[in-house]
C-alpha cells in the first residue's frame, strides 16, 4: 500500500456551514488507520474552526491561508512568512472597511480590493492577496496555502511527491498546484476544476468521501 499525504480545505470541502459531517470523520479515521498523513489547510483564523471530530487524525494544520502552521505532535506553532506590518493593518482599519484580523493576516470583502492595494502602496508593502469567492485575504508576502503546506511538510520531514489535495475555492489553487493528485469537489469554482486532475461526482464533503473511499478501497484490494 502506498501511503499518501492528504490535504484538505475546510469550508465547502470537508465542512458544511462550519460543521464536519460524520461521514467525513469516519473516512478520516479509516485513512489514518491506513497510515496516510492528513493535513487541514484552511483560510480560517488560527483555531477558529470546529475540528474536534477530525483532530485525532491530523498530523498538522495550515491556518490563515498558509500564514500560520501548527505541528500537532510537537505543539509547535510557526509563522514562516511573518505577519502583516502593524502600520498597514492600522491603515486598513482607518478606512472603515469591514475587516477581520488574525495572528498573521487580515481579511475583508473582495469589493475592497482596490482600496487595499492603495493602502498597501502608501505603506510600501506588497502583501499576497488571495480570493475565496466573495472574500479577500491579505497575507504576508509569500504566504498562500501551497507555500504554507510546503513549509509544514518540511517541518514534518515529508516529501510533497505523494500529495493528494482537495479544495473548492479560488484560494485552493496554490494548494492543488503542488499536489501529485489535485482534487476539486463537484461544486468547486470553475477555475479550480480546470486545474484539477480529478473532479468528484458529488459536491462538497460528499465528494471528499467519494474520492477517499475509492482510494482506501484500492488499498484494501491490494
Amino acid at each position: 500500500m502506498n501511503q499518501r499525504i492528504l490535504a484538505f480545505d475546510f469550508d465547502g470541502t470537508i465542512a458544511e456551514e462550519g460543521q464536519v459531517p460524520i461521514e467525513v470523520i469516519e473516512v478520516f479515521r479509516q485513512a489514518h488507520l491506513q497510515s496516510h498523513a492528513l493535513f487541514l489547510v484552511t483560510g480560517r483564523l488560527f483555531r477558529q474552526a470546529d475540528i474536534k471530530g477530525i483532530l485525532p487524525y491530523l498530523t498538522g494544520i495550515v491556518w490563515e491561508n498558509g500564514a500560520v502552521l501548527e505541528h500537532l505532535s510537537s505543539e509547535r506553532v510557526s509563522l514562516p512568512f511573518g505577519t502583516l506590518p502593524e502600520l498597514l493593518v492600522k491603515g486598513l482599519e482607518q478606512t472603515g472597511i469591514e475587516m477581520l484580523t488574525g495572528m498573521a493576516i487580515a481579511a475583508t470583502w473582495a469589493q475592497h480590493e482596490s482600496l487595499v492595494k492603495q493602502v498597501s502602496d502608501r505603506h510600501n508593502y506588497c502583501p499576497t492577496l488571495d480570493w475565496n469567492k466573495l472574500a479577500l485575504m491579505i497575507l504576508p508576502t509569500g504566504a498562500n496555502k501551497g507555500s504554507g503546506l510546503k513549509r509544514l511538510l518540511e517541518q514534518c520531514q515529508f516529501s510533497s511527491g505523494t500529495l493528494m489535495a482537495f479544495g473548492d475555492g479560488e484560494n485552493d489553487q496554490s494548494l492543488l498546484a503542488i499536489a501529485d493528485t489535485a482534487v476539486a469537489v463537484q461544486d468547486a469554482v470553475p477555475s479550480l476544476q480546470e486545474i484539477a486532475h480529478v473532479v468528484s461526482k458529488s459536491p462538497g464533503p460528499s465528494g471528499v468521501v467519494e474520492i477517499l473511499q475509492d482510494l482506501l478501497g484500492e488499498a484494501n484490494v491490494e
